[in-house]
């Protein structure tokens, strides 16, 4: 409808529910792509931003702009919140492997200084 009534009191909100509706079909879609289930956010299929911007640029006054506007920042607050939790987890499986190292070293440098070879520790 906004392409053809660009004018038209209805066509920033005709904009972004269509969007919202082509938004909710597709993440059905792109839900069954293996590419759905990457952990780093900008790896999986984008979505919905491009119509948000077009809503926003096209009817900056309308309501649905601020909407548009209010949505994304959510998304990009989520997209941000999700890269800090798989970062965490990383860091968390990096920590387990560095304790572990150090026990092994540990264990290691014991085991030479009880042993007979005490040049291996020189």
């Amino acid at each position: 409808m906004a392409e053809y009534f660009p004018n038209s009191p209805l066509a920033a909100e005709a904009i972004f529910r269509s969007a919202d509706v082509r938004w909710q079909i597709d993440k059905a879609d792109i839900g069954t792509l293996p590419s759905a289930h990457e952990q780093e956010a900008y790896l999986r299929p984008q979505l919905y931003e491009g119509e948000m911007q077009r809503v926003m640029k096209l009817y900056p006054a309308s309501k649905f702009a601020a909407l548009a506007a209010y949505e994304k920042a959510v998304l990009n607050a989520l997209e941000e919140t999700e890269n800090a939790l798989v970062d965490f987890g990383r860091e968390q499986v990096r920590r387990d492997y560095l304790r572990k190292s150090e026990r092994s070293a540990t264990q290691a440098m014991a085991l030479a200084v009880k042993s007979d070879k005490p040049s291996l520790i020189a």
